[in-house]
C-alpha cells in the first residue's frame, strides 16, 4: 500500500510511532516495558566476566564500593534511566566499559535478566545522584549503538534512598506498592509519552541520529540473516562487511512535531474512572486497562486535540458506557480523526450496537448529531460519519454492519495536498499520516526510480495511487494494481481530478495479475521498473518469485516501514537469491545498491526505508553473481 502507517499505528506512527515504532502509531498502549522488574520473580546480576550469577538480595551493583551516606547525609533520591533493545549476549564489563567511555558515571549499574537462569537481559538501570546528570546521558547513549544495537534510553521513576529502604525492610527488597506509588504520582498523560513516542525526551537532531543507527542496525541484521540462509552461494555478500547495502544519511521530516494527518482514540475510562478518548495503558493479564487523555503527546496537532475533546464532552453525557473488550460490555468503542492543510476534519465515531434495538441506536446517532450541528463552524467536524460495528466482534477483529454521514456535504470530498497535486481521502483509505514527510519520501522515490520517457512503471500495491500519480508526467505509462476496491475507486478519481489519462488502476491480488500485465502490457523496448510498497506482512512469495525471474524488469524499489520483521526479510531474500542450482540458470537476481532511510514518524523510533534494487551483472548461469550492472 502505498504511502505507509502505524495503526496502520505505533507508533506510526509508534506515526506511530513503534519497537517500533510501528509505520502506524498503536493506539492500544498495553504495558510498560519499564515495569518489566516487576514480574521478574528473582533477579540474576551479571559479573565483570560476563557470568550471570543469582542475587537474592536483589542489590544493585554499585560503581563505587563506598557508601553514598559517606557524602551525603539524609534520604538520597537517586535519578533512574532504563536502556532497553540491549543485544541477546553481552558481559556486564562490556556495557560497563561503553558507558565509561562515553563519559558517563552513574552511581549504579543494574541489569534485569529475564525467567530462568539462563534468561537474556530485558533492560538495564542506570542511577545517577542529581537529575542533570540522568538527563545529560539521555541522548549520549540515544545515539551511541552499544555492540551494534542502537538502544532505547528513558526516564524511570525515581528510586528512594536504598539503605532506607533495607532499614525498613531487612530482607532488603523494595516494597511493590511503594514503587505502585511512587508511580502514581507520575500524570497518566505523561506515562504514555515513552510508550507512544519513545524519542520523544530527545532534540530533533538526536532523534535523526537515533533513527540513521537504527537504520544501519536493520541492515546488518538483514545482513545476517542473508548470510545463513545463502550459506555462500551470493557472491555480493562476501564484501558487505556485514552491512546489507550502502544507506544514505537519513532524510528528515520538515514537521518533527504535530504532524499526523490521521490518528485512532480508543473510549474507556481514565484511572480516575472518567470516561475518556484517548490512547490505551495497561496490562491485559491484570485486566487493568485505562485510557488516557494524548493533551502531552508532541506528534498530533491542536485541530485533532480538539476533536478529542469534543467528543470527550460528549461521552460523558452519554446515557451508554464505553466498549470494555474484557467483559464485552458497553458501546462507545473508538474515534477516528483526520485533518488536512486546508483546515478540513473527518470524524468516524464507532459504536457498537450489543443488543440495542435499532431505534436505540438510531435515537443515540440523531442526539450525536444534534451535539454537532449545536457546535460553531470553527469547532464541527467537516464531515462526520456514525460507523456501527458489527455486533458479533470486538477489538481489532470487529467489522463494520454499516457507516453513514450524519454532517457534512456528501457532493463533496475530503481531500489532501501533496507536491501540487489532490488526492480524495475517503474514510477508510490509507494516506501517509505524514503528510510534509510523504511529499519527500515521493520525492526521493522519483529520483532514485531513474525514469525516462521510455519506462512503463509498475506500481504494485498501489493504495490510492499516490505514487504512481506522482511519476506519471515523468514516465510512458504506469499500471497500478490493488486489492481493495474502495482504494482503486479512489485511485481512479483522483488520476481524474489531477488530469493524469497515462495510468491505469487493477483491482486484483498481485500474484493473479502481475505474469499477464508483463505479457500484455510491456512492450519489448520499454524500461521497466517495479516500485513495491507493500503492507507489513509484505507480498506473497509467488510474487516475488515472479518478480525475480522476469528478465523486463530493470529496477525495483521496495518500500518498508517495518524492514527489520521477518515478512519483509523474506520478500528482500526472494528477490535476491540466486536459483541456478535448481536448474534455472536464465534468471539474474537482484542486487541491493542502496537504502535510503525517511523519517515519516518523528518523536518514535519507526523509520521509512527505500531500498533501490537492480540486476546483478555477471553471468545468469553462475550461482556466485555479481555487483548490479552499469
Amino acid at each position: 500500500m502505498n504511502g505507509g502507517v502505524m495503526s496502520e499505528s505505533q507508533p506510526e506512527d509508534q506515526a506511530n510511532g513503534g519497537n517500533g515504532f510501528s509505520s502506524v502509531l498503536s493506539e492500544e498502549i498495553i504495558g510498560d516495558p519499564c515495569k518489566a522488574e516487576d514480574s521478574i520473580e528473582s533477579k540474576v546480576e551479571l559479573t565483570d566476566d560476563g557470568d550471570l550469577v543469582s542475587d537474592a538480595a536483589d542489590s544493585e551493583t554499585p560503581c563505587s564500593s563506598s557508601d553514598p551516606r559517606d557524602h551525603q547525609t539524609g534520604p538520597i533520591e537517586y535519578h533512574r534511566l532504563v536502556l532497553q533493545n540491549l543485544p541477546k549476549y553481552f558481559g556486564f564489563k562490556q556495557l560497563k566499559n561503553w558507558i565509561e567511555k562515553l563519559g558517563i558515571r552513574p552511581t549504579n549499574i543494574k541489569p534485569v535478566q529475564g525467567k530462568g537462569r539462563h534468561g537474556a537481559v530485558q533492560c538495564c538501570y542506570l542511577s545517577f545522584r542529581s537529575k542533570q546528570a540522568s538527563e545529560d546521558a539521555i541522548p549520549i547513549i540515544a545515539t551511541t549503538p552499544f555492540r551494534g544495537h542502537s538502544l532505547l534510553v528513558k526516564s524511570a521513576e525515581a528510586a528512594p534512598d536504598p539503605y532506607t529502604r533495607q532499614d525498613r525492610n531487612p530482607r532488603g527488597r523494595s516494597d511493590k506498592n511503594e514503587r505502585m506509588e511512587t508511580s502514581s504520582t507520575i500524570p497518566p498523560e505523561l506515562q504514555i509519552l515513552p510508550i507512544v513516542t519513545n524519542l520523544h525526551h530527545l532534540s530533533y537532531d538526536d532523534q535523526l541520529k537515533a533513527k540513521q543507527n537504527h537504520a544501519v542496525e536493520i541492515l546488518r541484521k538483514i545482513d545476517k540473516k542473508f548470510q545463513y540462509s545463502s550459506q555462500g552461494t551470493i557472491q555480493w555478500l562476501k564484501g558487505t562487511r556485514g552491512q546489507f547495502c550502502a544507506v544514505d544519511k537519513i532524510k528528515p521530516s520538515p514537521m518533527p512535531e504535530k504532524y499526523r494527518n490521521k490518528c485512532e482514540f480508543s473510549v474507556g475510562f481514565s484511572p480516575s474512572g472518567e470516561r475518556t478518548v484517548g490512547f490505551k495503558m495497561g496490562k491485559y493479564k491484570d485486566g487493568i486497562i485505562h485510557v488516557v487523555s494524548p493533551s502531552e503527546c508532541k506528534h498530533i496537532n491542536d485541530a485533532m486535540q480538539e476533536i478529542v475533546k469534543i467528543f470527550q464532552v460528549f461521552i460523558r453525557s452519554s446515557g451508554f458506557e464505553p466498549l470494555n473488550e474484557r467483559s464485552r460490555e458497553g458501546h462507545w468503542h473508538q474515534l477516528t480523526a483526520r485533518t488536512n492543510a486546508a483546515g478540513d476534519s473527518m470524524v468516524n465515531v464507532h459504536f457498537h450496537p450489543q443488543k440495542l434495538s435499532p431505534e436505540e441506536i438510531n435515537g443515540e446517532k440523531e442526539r450525536l448529531q444534534k451535539y454537532y450541528e449545536g457546535l460553531d463552524d470553527a469547532h464541527r467536524p467537516t464531515f462526520l460519519y456514525w460507523v456501527v460495528d458489527d455486533r458479533h466482534t470486538f477489538g481489532r477483529r470487529t467489522e463494520r454492519m454499516g457507516e453513514e454521514l450524519i454532517i457534512g456535504n456528501k457532493e463533496t470530498v475530503f481531500e489532501e495536498a501533496l507536491l501540487g497535486y489532490k488526492f480524495m481521502v475517503s474514510p477508510d483509505a490509507f494516506f501517509q499520516v505524514n503528510t510534509s514527510a510523504a511529499e519527500v519520501l515521493y520525492s526521493t522515490i522519483v529520483e532514485a526510480a531513474s525514469v525516462s520517457p521510455n519506462t512503463v512503471v509498475l506500481d504494485l500495491c498501489c493504495g490510492t495511487g499516490t505514487i504512481g500519480i506522482v511519476l506519471a508526467k515523468h514516465v510512458k505509462q504506469v499500471y497500478g494494481v490493488e486489492l481493495g476496491e474502495a482504494a482503486v475507486a479512489d485511485a481512479t478519481r483522483n488520476a481524474s481530478i489531477n488530469g493524469v489519462t497515462n495510468i491505469e488502476f487493477i483491482c486484483s491480488k498481485v500474484e493473479d495479475v502481475l505474469s499477464d500485465l508483463l505479457k500484455t502490457k510491456v512492450q519489448p523496448s520499454d524500461e521497466v521498473v517495479v516500485i513495491l510498497d507493500p503492507p507489513r506482512c509484505g507480498v506473497h512469495n509467488s510474487v516475488v518469485e515472479l518478480l525475480r525471474r522476469s528478465d523486463s524488469i530493470h529496477r525495483l524499489l521496495y518500500v518498508a516501514c517495518a524492514a527489520d520483521n521477518e515478512y519483509t526479510i523474506s520478500n528482500l531474500y526472494g528477490l535476491c537469491k540466486s536459483r541456478a542450482k535448481d536448474g534455472r540458470a536464465g534468471e539474474v537476481p537482484f542486487v541491493p545498491v542502496r537504502c535510503t532511510p525517511v523519517d515519516l514518524f518523528p518523536l518514535t523510533k519507526n523509520v521509512e526505508l527505500l531500498f533501490v534494487f537492480e540486476r546483478a551483472a555477471a553471468d545468469a548461469s553462475d550461482p556466485d553473481v555479481g555487483m548490479p550492472m552499469q
